[in-house]
């Protein structure tokens, strides 16, 4: 899922509208209580969870494609 949280709904928006659409869903926290809850400070910001929710892995910047594979194998 994408968690947009900062600037306001409408850059959220115009986000999704340049760069969509997107194969997964996107949602908006205006309070960032979202990104407390993951100890996220700044984008972009990508978070891994497995199926049943544990927290797998976290990483600031461009999603590193080897460490997510070896995360999820």
């Amino acid at each position: 899922m994408g968690l947009g949280a900062q600037d306001d709904l409408g850059a959220a928006q115009g986000f999704f509208r340049e760069f969509g659409p997107f194969t997964f869903p996107m949602y908006w926290d205006a309070t960032f209580e979202s990104w407390e809850q993951l100890g996220l400070a700044s984008q972009p910001a990508s978070a891994l969870f497995a199926a049943d929710g544990t927290f797998l892995d976290a990483w600031f910047g461009r999603i590193p494609e080897d460490r997510v594979l070896a995360r999820i194998a």
